[in-house]
């Protein structure tokens, strides 16, 4: 029963993080989801990296957030991301 409460718990803090960046970001993409681990792309919009922080700051109490991490998106990303829609595009 535990463990079926802090899953909900989880998936609720989850879905509510989507929302809040939602209102943040004009774009907003869950990407992986796992067990108590969300990952997120969003759009730069006219936000530097340190409002994405203290965004996620303010988020982190509220939503029993134990640990994040910002980061831009990389060139090998980039290019991992073209190279899966040309895969996508050939089938």
């Amino acid at each position: 029963m535990d463990e079926l409460l802090i899953w909900a718990h989880i998936e609720k803090n989850g879905i509510e993080l989507i929302q809040k960046l939602g209102t943040k970001f004009k774009e907003c993409q869950l990407m992986e989801h796992y067990s108590n681990s969300f990952t997120f792309k969003v759009s730069r919009d006219n936000y530097s990296i340190g409002y994405v922080f203290g965004m996620m700051e303010d988020f982190k109490d509220k939503l029993a957030i134990q640990e994040y991490s910002a980061t831009q998106t990389s060139l090998e990303q980039i290019f991992n991301n073209f190279a899966k829609q040309a895969t996508m595009f050939k089938n």
